[in-house]
């Protein structure tokens, strides 16, 4: 798009996802402001997740802030970590995770600690995936953690790896491929795993 056009579309998505009175139209607006990438949406995104009072759109929101990878919503997304709609956790840690900044391992962690949510646990096993994450082409594969947390964190995914659910257990087991860790056995019990649902 040209840059007088991609004004244009921003203008009228932020209009509609302030003032629009469709839940489902502001919903699609937020989505629509993080595919298209201008980070100046992020403080308007901000800002609905505030005045929303429609979950859908608070979700849309929080899943467009990860789409735009600012630190800028760090604690705004932090703070849905606490939310009582396990919906807009889901949200706020997906979102976490596609931003990868280290200042969120903590808040994570604490969430893993205790996660009842299947989802929220499929979620978070593939957040924290990213801070361990291993790319065989970078030189550097070291993402600035606290002295610990990198342990920390492969502990929690071979706990998820053994989830009674088996897509939480594979997003787990993906992580910890993902990170140089040895998914052997993991892998070999997903595939039978895999195999005892087929057959039943």
């Amino acid at each position: 798009l040209s840059r007088s056009i991609q004004a244009q579309c921003f203008n009228l998505l932020e209009q509609l996802l302030l003032f629009d009175s469709d839940y489902g139209v502001r919903a699609a607006a937020a989505a629509a402001m993080g595919h298209l990438g201008d980070k100046a949406a992020v403080d308007i995104l901000i800002r609905s997740c505030y005045e929303e009072t429609e979950w859908q759109v608070q979700f849309s929101a929080l899943v467009a802030l990860g789409d735009l990878k600012d630190d800028r919503a760090l604690p705004l997304l932090t703070q849905y970590l606490n939310d009582p709609n396990d919906i807009l956790v889901q949200g706020a840690v997906g979102s976490l995770g596609e931003i990868g900044n280290a200042q969120s391992v903590e808040a994570l962690l604490l969430v893993a600690k205790d996660a009842k949510d299947i989802m929220t646990r499929q979620r978070l096993a593939a957040a924290l995936g990213v801070f361990v994450r291993i790319d065989p082409d970078s030189e550097n594969n070291r993402m600035d953690l606290e002295d610990g947390q990198r342990d920390r964190i492969l502990a929690k995914l071979k706990e998820l790896a053994h989830d009674s659910h088996q897509f939480v257990a594979e997003s787990a087991v993906d992580s910890l491929k993902r990170a140089g860790q040895d998914v052997t056995e993991m892998e070999e019990g997903l595939e039978a795993w895999s195999e005892d649902m087929l057959e039943s």
